[in-house]
Parts: structure tokens; C-alpha cells; sequence
């Protein structure tokens, strides 16, 4: 019986997602390894790598036993996350449970604004639309902004156009000159990166005091730190890169133990902070917008593909 082994990185157990970033896009149907690795799935396996030129890929033997199989899943969410080392008894039924476990709980997510607070007092606010964490939380809270039309995409999700939290998750209220931390997840993209060079970007925060629902990326990109940029309308609140140095998802790549979480931790959530403006009124409703540049994730020796994401949110000015 044979697998495969990446020889270039390193990947860390079935708990852990891998992107390839090497391909684009690339679907392989899971039940194409629900063959045992006879000479047939071999030849397919070594197609493959020829076809895409896996210079980094080898096979090497492991023990074979007539009660479990060991396969590798790929996966498409526009980039390709890679599931290793599973070993399964040879049932269907039992097969089908696990990759439905897998696909629930282990595809490395995107990024999204979870919690925002304010430093010193403590209390927190939500983005538009948060209902709370659940199965379908990825695909809800997503928004990425890609394609040759980019900059014209509007700022806001379709469901984040409307100034509107949800009951249990109010926005959050504070007051002028307050700073204000937001926090997100690293989800893979920090601790567990696809190269070498892959870089995760920057972060911006932007805000307005007049919000258009449908403004494009490329208006609020325009906005400076002294309001007179672009339409005049938001300014730049503050800018830093995605990884603030000490946040990390559980796994054991060398990221995560060095910043004192490893496979058994406690998740530590990135942090970026702005502070509100001083020239608001108590009672003004003050829109922010969480602006993160992807472009650079295959590496900054690859050519830049543009790839943002946001998140939209409000603070009521106490």
C-alpha cells in the first residue's frame, strides 16, 4: 500500500488543513480514494502529479492492512486545502461519517471581525449580521472581493448593508478618543502558511459618519488619515499587517508552539486597534469598516492576485 509525502513542508496531522497554493483551482472527487491502492489508483496518483507538476511530491510505502485504508483528500474552496493521514476501517458508512466531520470542523476559514472592545471599559460590540458561531459561519460571515471588477465591488456583504445587529449581539457603544481593539482568527493563515513567501497582508480600519451601502472598495480605499481623501467622506483610522505577532490557531507547526499554544492550546485571536475620532456627537452612529488585503498569499515571488475581504460594522457614540 502506498501514500503520498510532501517532501518541500511539513503538514501536521488530520486535525490541521494544508493549502496547496501552488494550483489555482482544482477538484478531485473523494470517492476516487475510496480505492484501495492497487496498481490503477498508483498510475492515477502518479498522472496527477506528472499533470501538475508535483516536483515536491513522492510516494514512499507504509504497512498494509486489510482493514484500513489510507488516502488523502482534496478539497476546492477556491484554493485547495489538503486533509493527510487517514486511517479508516474500509466501510462506507464509516468513511462517509468522518469526511462529514472533517468538512465541518477542519476547512481552514477565511476572516471576519468577531468581537469588537473597547480597551479599558471592556465592553464589546459585533459586526452587522452576526447571529453567533454555527455550522454554516464561513460561508455567512465571508465576504471576498476578487475578479477583474474588484475595486467597484461594493464595501459592505449583502447582508452587512444595512446598519442592523442582530437581538444578542448589539453594536458596540463608546465614546470619543476611545480605542478600540477589533478582534479576528488567524484560521490557518498565519501559523500554517502555504510557502515560504506566502504573505497574509495588511489590515485597515476606515470610518464614516456617512455610510453608503453600495460605496465601492475602490472609494474607501481612497479615504486618508486627514478625511481629505477620495469622496471626502471617511478617513483611514489605522493600518497594520494581518499577524500581530502573537496569534495562532492550535496545531504543532513551529508558529503555534513559539507562541505558547501548540495542538493542545488555547486559540489566540489576532488584535488590531483604532481609535474613534473626537469630533462626533453623543448619539452619533458611527460606521467602521475592517478592510484586509490578501493579495500577496502565494507568495511575494508570485504575482500579485487581488483578494480582499471586510467586515462592516457600527459603534454608537456614548
Amino acid at each position: 500500500m502506498y501514500t503520498i509525502e510532501l517532501d518541500r513542508w511539513q503538514f501536521y496531522g488530520p486535525h490541521d488543513s494544508f493549502r496547496i497554493a501552488d494550483i489555482p483551482s482544482l477538484y478531485i472527487p473523494v470517492e476516487l480514494f475510496f480505492l484501495s491502492f492497487t496498481s490503477h489508483s498508483r498510475s492515477l496518483i502518479s498522472a496527477l502529479t506528472h499533470l501538475y507538476n508535483f516536483e515536491s511530491f513522492s510516494r514512499k510505502p507504509i504497512p498494509s492492512s486489510p482493514s484500513s485504508l489510507s488516502f488523502s483528500l482534496f478539497f476546492l474552496h477556491t484554493h485547495i486545502y489538503f486533509y493527510w493521514g487517514i486511517i479508516m476501517h474500509f466501510n462506507f458508512a464509516t468513511t462517509a461519517v468522518v469526511l462529514l466531520a472533517l468538512h465541518a470542523g477542519n476547512v481552514v476559514s477565511h476572516t471576519w471581525i468577531e468581537v469588537l472592545e473597547a480597551v479599558g471599559p471592556g465592553t464589546k460590540g459585533y459586526m452587522r449580521s452576526w447571529i453567533g458561531k454555527d455550522a454554516n459561519l464561513d460561508t455567512r460571515m465571508t465576504y471576498r472581493i476578487e475578479g477583474p471588477d474588484w475595486e467597484s465591488k461594493p464595501i459592505c456583504k449583502d447582508t452587512q448593508q444595512v446598519r442592523a445587529n442582530q437581538p444578542g449581539f448589539p453594536r458596540l457603544r463608546a465614546s470619543r478618543k476611545q480605542t478600540v481593539a477589533g478582534y479576528y482568527l488567524e484560521n490557518g493563515h498565519v501559523s500554517l502558511p502555504p510557502s515560504a513567501t506566502a504573505f497574509n497582508g495588511y489590515t485597515y480600519w476606515f470610518g464614516t459618519s456617512d455610510p453608503d451601502p453600495k460605496l465601492p472598495l475602490r472609494e474607501v480605499r481612497a479615504w486618508t488619515v486627514d478625511g481629505q481623501g477620495g469622496n471626502k467622506k471617511g478617513r483611514l483610522l489605522a493600518a497594520g499587517p494581518y499577524d500581530d505577532g502573537v496569534c495562532t490557531q492550535p496545531n504543532q507547526s513551529p508558529i503555534s508552539q513559539q507562541r505558547g499554544v501548540g495542538k493542545e492550546g488555547v486559540e489566540k485571536p489576532c488584535r488590531s486597534e483604532f481609535v474613534i475620532p473626537e469630533n462626533l456627537k453623543v448619539g452619533d452612529v458611527y460606521t467602521v469598516y475592517w478592510v484586509w488585503d490578501f493579495s500577496w498569499h502565494f507568495g511575494r515571488d508570485k504575482p500579485r492576485v487581488e483578494e480582499w475581504y471586510t467586515s462592516c460594522m457600527d459603534i454608537e457614540i456614548i
